[in-house]
């Protein structure tokens, strides 16, 4: 016989695991929604920081700049020298590039001679990025909890009714086969009442049948038992006709019979009471 199970447990570790999992999709899309503003965010800053660079070298004709402004590297090339030089390879289309561990952006004058490559670390993105997942962590995760906490109080509430319900099985008595007035279990759990009543109608039932069986048994077995006990006194007392031993075997082969009839019943109902324990079980294995 397999082991009982929770319906309860089960219920909440499914329910459970499938709000963590939409939490971690939910962070993971975020985390990645995050990275791309955060990418087109740093692009923006690299062309503007671009624009600047360029624009003021080109008026002041040939302004000295610090080759490191914080997290940005530039480089500059004038009529192909370069100026002011950076650590990543020199690129030859304008627009954004990545590159190993930076990530630069490249700006040319219309006719080529003066350009402009400024590039910002990945490092600097990342620490920004693991920033902004922490905060983003620390704001969704009080959410999960709460969340967690409401479905597995909701789900103890749902099931309460059907703990009640076993409860007012638990305590009725054997003799008491009266259905149950029980109306506020929830849909899915109203047909196993339905069928308890059904099966306790039944049982009902069939303990009537047998009452009225034990009855008529008795009022068939009385009338031979009584001819025959008659006939038997009438013996003892010397006072029966020829024709009395006749009578009391003819009494006595109706006892024998009502006693068969009754024994072939009691056979044929054990039978079916087999037979429907069987389709029982069959329908358990199932």
């Amino acid at each position: 016989m397999s082991s009982t199970w929770s319906l309860r447990k089960r219920l909440l570790r499914r329910v459970l695991l499938g709000i963590a999992l939409s939490w971690a999709i939910g962070l993971g899309l975020a985390i990645g929604a995050l990275n791309h503003e955060m990418g087109e965010l740093v692009d923006e800053s690299l062309k503007g920081s671009a624009q600047f660079v360029l624009s003021a070298y080109r008026e002041s004709g040939g302004l000295n700049l610090p080759a490191e402004l914080g997290d940005v590297r530039i480089r500059i090339i004038a009529d192909g020298q370069e100026v002011l030089p950076a650590v990543w390879p020199v690129q030859s289309t304008n627009g954004g590039h990545d590159l190993a561990g930076w990530r630069v952006y490249r700006l040319s004058d219309p006719d080529g001679s003066l350009s402009v490559e400024v590039g910002q670390s990945d490092k600097w993105r990342r620490e920004e990025l693991a920033e902004s997942v922490a905060w983003l962590v620390a704001i969704m995760l009080p959410v999960l909890l709460v969340a967690l906490w409401s479905v597995s109080r909701v789900v103890t509430a749902t099931l309460r009714p059907a703990n009640r319900f076993a409860q007012d099985l638990q305590k009725r008595k054997a003799s008491d086969l009266s259905p149950s007035g029980q109306m506020d279990l929830p849909q899915e759990l109203a047909p196993i009442r339905d069928a308890m009543n059904f099966y306790l109608e039944r049982i009902r039932a069939h303990i009537e049948a047998e009452g009225q069986f034990a009855v008529q048994a008795a009022h068939e077995l009385r009338t031979p038992v009584a001819a025959a006990s008659a006939q038997a006194q009438a013996l003892m007392a010397g006072v029966a006709d020829p024709a009395a031993p006749q009578r009391i075997a003819d009494s006595l082969l109706r006892l024998g019979a009502l006693v068969d009839r009754l024994l072939h019943l009691s056979r044929a109902d054990a039978a079916g009471r087999r037979a429907r324990k069987a389709i029982w079980c069959r329908s358990r294995a199932w």
